[in-house]
């Protein structure tokens, strides 16, 4: 029989494994939400600027979304392996301290390894399709390959319009999309546009 001490002790291993856990798969959601947010702002930036002509704002734009998604997937796997700390001592306390070693009865995160599904495990296509892991990273990278695929339009629309006579200069195009008040000296309109 075990002693009240062992029981406290299980008790105090079994809050802080799952306090744990909680809190690294509570932030891995919470940066893949703001993620998301930052990709539409990120996103609509880029459109109003293409939309303007404002090429080398684009590109930035895009480069922007590209260190943006690269730093959410890292994050992403540093958020999973927390996670998956506390996975593992909840597995071990379920194994050795409720169901005391009876192979017969086991617990959801054990059910969840014996289906192959925890992480780290080799799984089939259909397993991986069941795995947040899987959707989170894959948006990740799709966005960051969508912010590459802007720099190339992008820059093939600096080279179209280059090759046509109808390059601008960074700061002209930035000053001709802020749209001057007219209360703006005349001089200085002119400056600011190369005149």
């Amino acid at each position: 029989m075990a002693t009240q001490t062992d029981c406290e002790r299980t008790t105090l291993q079994f809050e802080y494994a799952w306090r744990w856990f909680e809190s690294s798969a509570k932030q891995r959601m919470t940066m893949f939400y703001y993620y998301l947010i930052m990709v539409g702002i990120l996103t609509n930036a880029w459109v109003l600027a293409y939309d303007k002509r404002l090429l080398a704002v684009t590109v930035a734009i895009s480069l922007l979304g590209i260190v943006t998604s690269v730093a959410a997937i890292c994050f992403d796997v540093r958020n999973r392996r927390m996670a998956k700390a506390g996975e593992d001592i909840l597995e071990r306390l379920e194994l050795e301290a409720i169901y005391n070693g009876n192979g017969s009865q086991i617990g959801p995160l054990s059910i969840d390894r014996r289906a192959g599904m925890r992480e780290g495990q080799k799984r089939s296509i259909g397993k991986r399709l069941l795995k947040h892991k899987f959707w989170i990273r894959s948006l990740e990278g799709l966005f960051a390959l969508g912010f590459a695929l802007s720099i190339v339009l992008a820059t093939a629309e600096a080279k179209e319009l280059a090759e046509n006579g109808k390059s601008q200069s960074f700061a002209v195009s930035i000053a001709e999309a802020v749209h001057y008040p007219p209360s703006m000296e005349k001089g200085t309109r002119e400056a600011a546009n190369g005149n």
